[in-house]
């Protein structure tokens, strides 16, 4: 018998598929061991590394491309590394000219 769960904390409305892949990754991150996220996607790097400094998480987060001849990124390393400027790379991506970081201040 196959068992069902609803994960109403994966619920969302929102369209930008970049803010989604962050959300589903934040509400898993407190029953996984790792998780890997495939894009190569500038905004949800930002987006991992600001959301994931915020929730104050230590789950193992990489970035994959899915491009095989490029570089895998952790998110947790690259937080630990650069963690001086994490408070402002968000807004300074958002004023870059990006087209999902910038609704957060209602650009």
């Amino acid at each position: 018998m196959e068992e069902r769960r609803s994960r109403y904390e994966l619920e969302n409305k929102q369209e930008e598929a970049d803010t989604i892949i962050v959300q589903q990754v934040l509400g898993c991150a407190g029953e996984a061991h790792q998780i890997s996220v495939v894009s190569d996607d500038t905004d949800v790097f930002v987006l991992l590394l600001h959301h994931y400094h915020q929730a104050g998480r230590d789950v193992p987060l990489i970035m994959e491309s899915p491009r095989k001849e490029r570089a895998i990124v952790d998110i947790k390393a690259t937080l630990s590394k650069h963690s001086e400027i994490v408070e402002n790379l968000l807004p300074a991506h958002a004023i870059s000219g990006c087209d999902t970081v910038a609704s957060y201040y209602g650009f």
